[in-house]
């Protein structure tokens, strides 16, 4: 039962309502099997389960304009080929309602939206992220490993910005294998504008991209963090192939380390590259956060078997974590 995904989005469109208030509101839903039949249930529910000032000044009329710009959304998703899935729906991904931020906290989306082979989620899967400033031995390492992953039929994670993730998309197509693009923004566009050739290719070769962000939504310095946590949430493990001390990378390898999930780093035997700003970043999660060095042309076979025994520790783990809610 929970919440559906238009009574989500209605929630999301109001002014203060983010996930973890949206999520609170449907597991009190779900778990008292209440039943919503109107907007006046609907805004019974919401002052009930979340009597804060946004809610007690909330009305009937803001209800129905936000349902109204839904019914709008919802058509352009039809209209574009974009499906969306409820938390609360059974084919919701365990992984996402895993979902940790990189200040540790559980933090999974209430819904995304999705474009593409939905199935690619439900593959094993590793992250390969980076810096937009690559340099050309990083954008080797990134078509290097994700194709390597693909030979053991991982989907390959990345974010489809320019430098590291672009090689990593690539090197999975190339290599004949499924990758998915974890978005900052909403689907009817794609960031950057020079990847929407990559966006599509992606699509036709039973590969995914996915959003939690509604069409309409423009990519922003916080959607693009936000969207980190997802990369590491989707994956068994990530491969940080090039990042400086303060890149965007860092923030999905904090979210991977606090989900108990193998962070490596890329180490490269040339010292220009080796002492690049933009590489600095692999030594600190080395030194400093005990993630693993790994180079291009290693024997890859302890990786897998390291990722392979995390895989059954995350299952188990979320077993234990199918029966955890939020405080209301």
């Amino acid at each position: 039962m929970g919440l559906s995904c238009n009574q989500i989005i209605t929630l999301m469109l109001l002014e203060g309502f983010g996930s973890k208030t949206v999520l609170k509101i449907g597991n009190y839903a779900e778990k008292n099997g209440i039943a919503i039949e109107n907007l006046n249930d609907f805004l019974d529910l919401v002052k009930f389960v979340s009597p804060g000032k946004r809610s007690k000044a909330l009305q009937i009329s803001d209800l129905k304009a936000a349902q109204e710009k839904t019914n709008r959304i919802l058509s352009i998703n039809e209209r574009l080929g974009i499906g969306t899935l409820s938390y609360f729906d059974s084919n919701f991904p365990a992984l996402l309602k895993n979902t940790v931020n990189d200040a540790g906290r559980l933090d999974p989306p209430a819904i995304v939206f999705f474009k593409g082979n939905i199935d690619a989620l439900c593959k094993d899967s590793i992250a390969i992220i980076g810096t937009r400033n690559a340099s050309e031995n990083a954008l080797n390492a990134a078509t290097f490993f994700a194709a390597e992953f693909v030979k053991k039929e991982f989907n390959i994670i990345s974010g489809l910005a320019v430098g590291c993730d672009t090689s990593a998309h690539k090197g999975a197509l190339l290599a004949g294998g499924i990758t998915t693009a974890v978005l900052a923004h909403g689907l009817d566009t794609v960031f950057p504008p020079e990847n929407a050739r990559l966006a599509n290719e992606i699509i036709e070769n039973n590969g995914i991209l996915i959003s939690e962000y509604p069409v309409g939504t423009d990519v922003t310095p916080y959607t693009l963090v936000a969207r980190d946590r997802l990369q590491a949430s989707l994956s068994m493990g990530l491969i940080v192939i090039q990042t400086g001390i303060n890149g965007g990378s860092m923030h999905a390898a904090n979210a991977a380390f606090l989900s108990h999930k193998p962070v490596f780093a890329v180490y490269y035997h040339d010292v220009c590259t080796s002492n690049n700003e933009n590489t600095i970043g692999n030594s600190l999660l080395v030194k400093e956060k005990k993630a693993s060095y790994i180079s291009v042309g290693d024997d890859l076979t302890q990786l897998f078997k390291q990722i392979s025994n995390n895989k059954n520790m995350s299952e188990m783990a979320e077993i234990e974590n199918s029966i955890i809610k939020f405080e209301l």
